[in-house]
């Protein structure tokens, strides 16, 4: 019936051929493929007409003959095996593969499909009960989870390997599949394919991991095996779920690329091993950083740490609220009392008085861990702060959240103004009045530094200071000495000596403003660096990434989808605008933000013309001051940097690729290659493969 056997008589030929004839039409009518297996000779209908009986017999009968025996009725598992006692052990194991297997290459529908389940252990589960309440049906004794394991195992190799099952069936006068030769198959008592090794004479290791199953490298079942098995290794890695899919008895080809491809789609892995979005190279300085117009008309604001000052035999709190002007560096301090609006709003109209009003205001927008809210923020839109000064249109910006290399102009000037009170102050306790004469100090000594390189063939006007902008007839280096008669006392000056006067303060005003164009620009040209390679924009809208909190460990990371893109003058994104699982929309650096490999369609609510990114009244959250004259204040990234044994520095962003022995991450660069290889392909560095480039 297998098609195997080379000589047969007449009469079996001819019933042979009645019977291919049989199955070509069933299979042509009705699309129905036959399978053969061994029935006892009393429960075959047929021998009771080929063997006789009376009329009574087959009445007794009957129901035998026109439905057939009981078991017919039933699941495969309930059909009769035979033990075959007539035959030796080999003779035995070849006729039991050849009634297993038929001639038909198709194989039958699962009983339930794999791709319904992503858990190995329910599937299994769910076919043992199915097993265990056909054999109750017919009462049959069944180790039912052995037989499910069986009959999953089975159906994925049917599926996946039907060139070597067919070798296996029927070996003789066929080519050897390379599969069967390099990993030695062999058919068990079950017909199971399992792969056959050199240390079989090992009494510690189960027959099960000395022979393991074999798996298809694509299958369904494969995917749900690899899955338990690396959350049974708790997620360590593909060398660890690797080693344990072996150790449990598995074997797959090409399993380490098969295991990285299932395991890259691991949903915890992602969010706890993902790196975040690529961050761009540094853009062009915004307009109002190299355009003077006046000090202080783009005002860079914040708080500092608290002071204590000496109050009577009470010690108190203070804290100092910088501005600092983002065109000539200038800064202006105030000692406040607390962090409340009302006194943030006296502050402001103190500076205003003394330096005018801003036509806009920068500001971070980290939360107070005193109040719980933003304290410039609910300061500039409370309705006593709009009171005073909302008819002038003053503009607040506020950068990413969590974000502090974005306000690098003004936490540069917090860092500067610390080191001048930590020398000056150290651990003295002054009382208020004393502390803001300190403060002073530190105020017109940050003002009078230099803003470009001092050689030592400067002279003259060729060093600027922001004091050469806010008071220049203070400064005693730049006194307006002109070729006039001394002044009696008492008499006043005369009106051409006045104008002369304004005169020469107005060149020397130009003067200034030239050398700060010529030097001070140029030198932000000069320290440009190119901390971050050209890359292109991989985030979109819709896709859902997890957000990093800094007062937060990993796994309590929130969750967010991406709403809006704000793109630089040069098109790449550094800043998007995220809704958080909580409802609330932020704004947050790329740095902040880690893909998880998922999407989300989204559609705006509204459709609107693009934004202008040269108008930065519009959009909260570009990068605009990263590239400040000092260097800016960064922050320390807490998750896991690679380092590349190649050039033994860290991940900047670039292609890397990981050794699949070592698991070291090198950089394209440092291996010489341009592109990553197909997955299906091993890569290993040269330290893992000898002299392999």
């Amino acid at each position: 019936m297998s098609k195997q056997t080379s000589h047969k008589n007449i009469f079996t030929k001819n019933r042979l051929k009645d019977v291919t004839q049989m199955e070509e039409v069933i299979l042509a009518n009705y699309n129905l493929a036959i399978r053969y297996k061994y029935v006892p000779s009393n429960q075959n209908p047929a021998d009771l007409m080929t063997r006789g009986l009376t009329a009574a017999k087959f009445k007794e009968n009957f129901s035998f003959w026109s439905a057939g025996p009981n078991w017919l009725s039933g699941g495969t598992v309930c059909w009769p095996d035979s033990t075959l006692d007539c035959l030796s052990a080999d003779n035995q194991q070849i006729v039991r593969t050849n009634l297993f297997y038929t001639c038909n290459e198709s194989w039958s529908q699962p009983i339930v499909a794999f791709d319904r389940f992503s858990c190995f252990n329910k599937l299994l589960r769910v076919v043992s009960r199915v097993f265990e309440f056909i054999s109750k049906a017919r009462g049959k004794e069944l180790d039912y989870k052995q037989a499910a394991a069986d009959y999953l195992f089975k159906t994925m190799q049917q599926q996946a390997f039907p060139l070597e099952l067919k070798f296996l069936r029927a070996p003789h006068d066929k080519p050897i599949p390379n599969l069967v030769s390099q990993l030695n198959l062999f058919l068990d008592k079950s017909g199971v394919v399992r792969s056959r090794g050199r240390i079989k004479k090992n009494f510690t290791l189960q027959y099960e991991v000395l022979n393991p199953v074999l798996l298809g490298k694509n299958h369904p079942l494969t995917n749900l095996i690899v899955k338990d098995q690396h959350e049974r290794a708790k997620h360590l890695g593909v060398p660890a779920t690797l080693s344990r899919i072996r150790m449990s008895g598995f074997w797959i080809p090409q399993g380490r690329q098969a295991v990285k491809g299932i395991l890259k789609d691991c949903f915890i892995c992602q969010k706890i091993n993902s790196i975040h979005f690529p961050y761009p190279k540094m853009t062009d300085l915004p307009k109002h950083r190299v355009n003077l117009i006046r000090p202080f008309l783009h005002t860079g604001i914040d708080y500092t740490g608290h002071l204590w000052v000496q109050n009577q035999n009470l010690q108190s709190k203070v804290y100092i609220l910088i501005f600092t002007c983002l065109e000539i560096r200038a800064v202006h301090l105030e000692l406040v009392e607390d962090m409340t609006v009302h006194t943030f709003i006296l502050a402001f109209i103190r500076f205003s008085n003394m330096w005018g009003l801003p036509s806009h205001i920068y500001s971070d927008n980290a939360k107070s861990f005193l109040a719980g809210v933003s304290l410039l923020n609910q300061a500039l839109t409370s309705s006593e702060f709009d009171e005073k000064f909302g008819q002038y249109n003053i503009k607040h910006v506020k950068i990413p959240l969590h974000s502090a290399w974005y306000g690098g102009v003004w936490e540069r000037m917090i860092k500067t103004l610390k080191e001048c009170l930590y020398k000056t102050v150290g651990r003295s306790i002054y009382s208020q009045s004393e502390l803001w004469t300190a403060i002073s100090d530190v105020q017109r000594a940050v003002n009078n530094r230099p803003l470009t390189y001092v050689s030592s063939n400067d002279s003259g006007l060729e060093v600027i200071t922001p004091n050469h902008f806010l008071r220049p007839d203070q400064n005693p280096g730049l006194l307006l000495r002109m070729e006039i008669q001394p002044i009696n006392e008492g008499e006043l000056p005369s009106r051409q000596i006045l104008l002369e006067s304004l005169k020469n303060r107005d060149e020397l005003l130009k003067e200034f403003k030239r050398i700060w164009n010529e030097d001070y620009l140029l030198s932000l040209r000069e320290r440009k660096q190119d901390r971050y390679p050209t890359i292109s924009n991989k985030v979109r809208p819709g896709d859902i990434v997890t957000i990093k909190l800094p007062n937060k460990s990993r796994p309590f990371w929130a969750l967010g989808r991406v709403e809006e893109l704000f793109p630089g003058d040069d098109g790449m994104v550094r800043s998007a605008q995220i809704r958080r699982g909580d409802g609330s929309v932020r704004t947050y650096s790329l740095k902040h933000l880690y893909p998880l490999e998922l999407h989300a369609e989204y559609e705006p609510q509204e459709d609107g013309p693009e934004p202008s990114y040269d108008d930065w009244e519009s959009i909260e959250g570009i990068s605009w001051s990263e590239t400040s004259f000092e260097e800016p204040t960064l922050v320390q990234e807490s998750e896991q940097v690679w380092i590349c044994p190649g050039c033994n520095k860290p991940d900047d962003g670039s292609a890397m690729i990981c050794c699949d022995q070592c698991d070291n991450w090198f950089h394209f660069r440092c291996v010489g290659i341009s592109a990553a290889p197909p997955d299906e392909k091993d890569w290993v560095c040269h330290h893992c493969s000898g002299d392999q480039e």
